[in-house]
């Protein structure tokens, strides 16, 4: 009756509707941290805190810069901005080397996967625990230990792995 005695009723009362049916989709897909706003061909990687004793050294610094640079070199993935980075784990809440606070904290910048691990120096060589979190589901999808003569070898390792990760099917 109401709808039928309001003058214009036929053109907002769908209006009105599909404005709630837009609000319940947009509640729905928050949570799950799927942005409907960008859209990309490459899968965009973030770069958590490193943990271990070799984490914060010169060798940790070459390992990441090849690991970074390797990744960068393929066109299918996009390696998220060091600097936005940086200051999105510093905001946050809790312990940066906690990859569920760095997840929590790199969500503004729509990842779809987190990498951090451990270093550390190991009789002339460099170990390795990478760890790739997907950042959707908040859960970690891959590990891999690594051992390199190197830190320049063990990046391009670490990367070749991750790369086989990102673009299997």
């Amino acid at each position: 009756m109401f709808a039928t005695s309001q003058r214009g009723a036929w053109m907002w009362i769908p209006c009105v509707l599909v404005a709630a049916a837009l609000a319940l989709f947009g509640m729905r897909m928050a949570p799950v941290g799927t942005s409907l706003f960008t859209r990309s061909t490459s899968a965009r990687v973030a770069f958590g805190a490193w943990r271990g004793t070799a984490a914060n050294s010169d060798a940790a610094d070459r390992f990441r810069h090849e690991l970074e640079s390797r990744l960068e070199q393929h066109g299918a993935v996009s390696i998220a901005d060091s600097t936005r980075m940086a200051t999105q784990l510093a905001s946050a809440p809790g312990s940066a080397a906690d990859p569920n606070a760095a997840l929590r904290a790199v969500r503004a910048l729509n990842p779809h996967f987190l990498v951090t691990g451990t270093l550390e120096p190991d009789r002339g060589s460099v170990r390795a625990a990478i760890e790739i979190w997907d950042a959707r589901t908040q859960h970690c999808a891959r590990t891999w230990k690594l051992r390199g003569a190197s830190p320049l070898s063990l990046g391009r390792a670490a990367a070749d792995s991750i790369l086989a990760h990102l673009l299997t099917p």
